[in-house]
C-alpha cells in the first residue's frame, strides 16, 4: 500500500467538493441557527479539551501542546479548540488516507478507534500522535472526531522523543501508520500489550496519554450525537458545510485586501543538531495575487543526515501557526480557510526530504519557516500604509526544553520533556508600539499569553514550578523549574525591542537521596530585519 504523495497531501490538504445532500442540508440552515451551532461546537471542543489536558500524564498534556477537532464525513477540519495551531490544517491528511485505502479492509464502522503517529502520512514528527474516531448515526457516517497530543517517549536512541543524533528514522522509535486500535468503542489489548513491550522507556505514561486522547475524542463524539438527537442529522451535516463555506470566504477576502507581490526572507541555521553547520533552513518567496497565495521553498538547502528535517505537511502546519495568530485570528480553524493557499517544495530539501530521513527534531527547521512567514507578511506590511505600524519581528527559533529520564518519586518509569519552557518564549520588538513583555507559545493561539516577570524584575526571584510533585521530605523531585523569566529588551535593537531572551533555573536530583544539582541556562536570541 502506497505511503501518501506529497501531490496527494497537498491535495488533502484543500476542502472536498461539497456532496448535493450537504449542499442541500446547508441551504436550509437558517443564519440564527448557523451561529448557534458554531458557538456549540466551540462549547464541545472547550469542554473536551478540558478534560484532555486532565487525563493526559505528560507535560505536553499538562502545558497544552494539544488539539480536539471535528472534521467532515469527508474529513475536512470544521473547528477545533487548540493548545497549538500545528496540528490543525494537516491532520486532514491521516482522515482522507483512511477513506481512501480503508474503506473495505479492514472497513469503517461505528465505535473504530484510530490511531497514528507517523509523519510520513500527514504528522509533524513521531512524538505528535493522535486518535481519530468516526462519528455514525443510524449507521451513517457524518462526521469524524480527533484528539492529538505530543507525548515525549517514542522508543528512539535517545529518551524525550526528539533524539539529536538520529541520522534516519530507522533510528526514532514507533512510527506508525494509520491503524484501527480499537473497535465497539474497546481499545484492542493486543495493541496495548504491543505497546508495553515495544522498547518504550515509560510505556505506562505513553498508554495513559493514548487513553486520554481516546476518552477526549469519544466525548467530542457523544455530544455531537447529542446535538443530532436535539436538531437532526440535516443541521449537522449543513453545519459543518456552512462553516466550511463561510471560513473560506472570510480568508478570501483577507487575502484580498493585502499588498500584491512577491516578499522573500531568508532564515539560517548554524547549526544542525551538535554539528556546526551554515543552513539555509527556509528560502521563501511568497507571492500574492488577487485572493491567492503561493508559497515556494525554492532554494532551501538540501535534506541532511540528521533528525532536522522537516516533511512538507509539517511545514504547513507551522506556517499555520503564524497565520491563524495573525492574518486569520478572526476566522474559525477549518481547512476551508487555506483553500486559497498553495504550496511548492522542490524535492530532497530540508522541507521536503526523503522518506527515510529523520524527522523528530522537524520543529527546529519548522520554526524558522514560521519566522520566514512572519518576516515575508512584515515586508509586505512595510509596502502599505494602513499596515506597517502593526509588524513585529519574528519570534525566532530559540526555544529549547530539558529531557529527564529515570524512575519517578513512586519509582515508576518516566522518560519526558520539561515542556513548559520549549513551548514558551518572548517575542520580538515591535515596529511603533512598546514590546510585548510577554511568555507567548510561538506555535499557539495568542490568547495563551501571559505575564512573565523581567530580570530586573523582583518577581522573578519568587517566579517558579515543579514539573514533579513534592517528595516527601519537601523537596520538589527529580526536577523542577526554580524561575523563568525573560531578558527585557533582548528581541532586537530596537528603541522598541521586544523579550525573546530567556532565563532558567533549574534543579535536577541526582538521586533520591540528598544529593542534588542545579544547573542555570542562559538563552537569548537576536533578529534583525
Amino acid at each position: 500500500m502506497p505511503i501518501p504523495t506529497l501531490t496527494e497531501k497537498l491535495e488533502w490538504l484543500k476542502p472536498a467538493k461539497a456532496s448535493s445532500y450537504e449542499e442541500e442540508c446547508a441551504k436550509t440552515l437558517r443564519q440564527g441557527d448557523y451561529e448557534i451551532g458554531v458557538q456549540v461546537t466551540n462549547d464541545i471542543l472547550d469542554e473536551a479539551m478540558e478534560i484532555f489536558i486532565r487525563s493526559s500524564r505528560s507535560y505536553f498534556g499538562v502545558s497544552g501542546d494539544s488539539m480536539v477537532a471535528i472534521f467532515t464525513a469527508g474529513g475536512d477540519l470544521i473547528n477545533a479548540a487548540c493548545g497549538t495551531y500545528l496540528h490543525a490544517i494537516i491532520q486532514p491528511i491521516v482522515i482522507k488516507f483512511i477513506l481512501k485505502y480503508y474503506s473495505q479492509n479492514p472497513g469503517i464502522h461505528e465505535g473504530d478507534i484510530w490511531y497514528t503517529n507517523d509523519a510520513l502520512y500527514g504528522g509533524i514528527h513521531n512524538p505528535d500522535q493522535v486518535a481519530l474516531m468516526p462519528v455514525f448515526h443510524k449507521g451513517k457516517l457524518l462526521a469524524w472526531t480527533t484528539a492529538a497530543l505530543h507525548t515525549t517517549e517514542t522508543g528512539a536512541i535517545e529518551p524525550g522523543g526528539m533524539p539529536v543524533s538520529a541520522k534516519s528514522r530507522f533510528e526514532e522509535g514507533l512510527n506508525m501508520p494509520p491503524m484501527k486500535i480499537g473497535e465497539s468503542y474497546q481499545l484492542r489489548n493486543d495493541f496495548l500489550e504491543f505497546y508495553s513491550v515495544y522498547g518504550l522507556r515509560a510505556p505506562a505514561m505513553f498508554i495513559s496519554d493514548l487513553r486520554a486522547r481516546c476518552t477526549t475524542a469519544d466525548r467530542v463524539r457523544v455530544r455531537l450525537l447529542e446535538l443530532v438527537e436535539k436538531r437532526g442529522e440535516e443541521y449537522l451535516v449543513g453545519l459543518l458545510r456552512k462553516m466550511l463555506v463561510t471560513a473560506e470566504s472570510g480568508a478570501r477576502q483577507k487575502i484580498k485586501s493585502l499588498p500584491e507581490g512577491k516578499f522573500r526572507a531568508v532564515v539560517f541555521n548554524d547549526a544542525i543538531g551538535w554539528t556546526p553547520a551554515l543552513v539555509r533552513a527556509c528560502y521563501l518567496t511568497l507571492t500574492k495575487k488577487d485572493d491567492k497565495l503561493i508559497f515556494d521553498f525554492e532554494g532551501t538547502s538540501p535534506e541532511n543526515p540528521s533528525s532536522y528535517n522537516v516533511h512538507s505537511q509539517a511545514v504547513v502546519g507551522h506556517i499555520a501557526n503564524f497565520m491563524y495568530e495573525y492574518v486569520f485570528h478572526d476566522l474559525p480553524i477549518c481547512s476551508s480557510t487555506f483553500a486559497p493557499i498553495d504550496f511548492i517544495f522542490p524535492p530532497n530539501i530540508i522541507l521536503n526530504p526523503d522518506k527515510a530521513a529523520a524527522t523528530s527534531c522537524c520543529v527546529y527547521i519548522g520554526m524558522q519557516c514560521r519566522n520566514a512567514t512572519h518576516n515575508s507578511f512584515a515586508k509586505m506590511a512595510f509596502s502599505c500604509a494602513g499596515l506597517w505600524q502593526q509588524v513585529t519581528a519574528a519570534p525566532g527559533s530559540q526555544h529549547t526544553a530539558q529531557i529527564c529520564a529515570g524512575l519517578s518519586q513512586w519509582k515508576l518509569a518516566v522518560s519526558d520533556v520539561l515542556s513548559f519552557s520549549l513551548n514558551t518564549q518572548g517575542q520580538g520588538g515591535r515596529n511603533a508600539l512598546p514590546a510585548l513583555e510577554r511568555l507567548l507559545r510561538p506555535r499557539a493561539p495568542s490568547r495563551r499569553i501571559w505575564r512573565c516577570p523581567t530580570m530586573d524584575d523582583p518577581q522573578s526571584q519568587r517566579h517558579g514550578f515543579h514539573v514533579h510533585g513534592k517528595r516527601k521530605q519537601g523537596a520538589a523531585g527529580p526536577a523542577s523549574v526554580r524561575r523563568i523569566c525573560l531578558f527585557a529588551d533582548s528581541g532586537n535593537q530596537c528603541a522598541q525591542a521586544g523579550t525573546a531572551g530567556r532565563h532558567e533555573k533549574g534543579e535536577f536530583a541526582a538521586d533520591y537521596g540528598s544529593s542534588r544539582h542545579t544547573a542555570e541556562k542562559h538563552n537569548s536570541w537576536r533578529l534583525e530585519i
